[in-house]
């Protein structure tokens, strides 16, 4: 349990990786598998941070940590048999988590 801000970088990189051209159906339920058990294991974590100066020493990662840690969702809309709102939410809770300073609403919201 390294809550170490590179191995929780890199923990959040497997949680939103996705295998982004299966070969098969098995492959790509595989492949949401194990994100999901990354993710689970990351949010039951309650002693994470990420801190970007720390993160930005990465290689990759100085010009913006959040895009280097925290991969897009946007292939999840592939994954046809996948549990979208359950991996949807592990994402937005890690995010929220790692970089609290942008859990902020719009200020176009009321």
């Amino acid at each position: 349990k390294n809550t170490e801000d590179g191995d929780v970088c890199i923990q959040m990189q497997l949680a939103t990786m996705y295998d982004y051209f299966p070969q098969s159906t098995h492959a790509a339920d595989e492949a949401i598998a194990s994100m999901q058990q990354y993710a689970r294991k990351l949010l039951a974590n309650p002693a994470w941070t990420i801190d970007d100066t720390i993160v930005s020493i990465m290689p990759g990662a100085a010009p913006d940590p959040f895009v280097h840690c925290h991969l897009s969702a946007f292939s999840l809309s592939f994954y046809y048999r996948a549990d979208v709102a359950s991996i949807a939410s592990a994402h937005y809770q890690m995010a929220r988590r790692g970089w609290p300073s942008l859990n902020t609403p719009a200020r176009f919201v009321a």
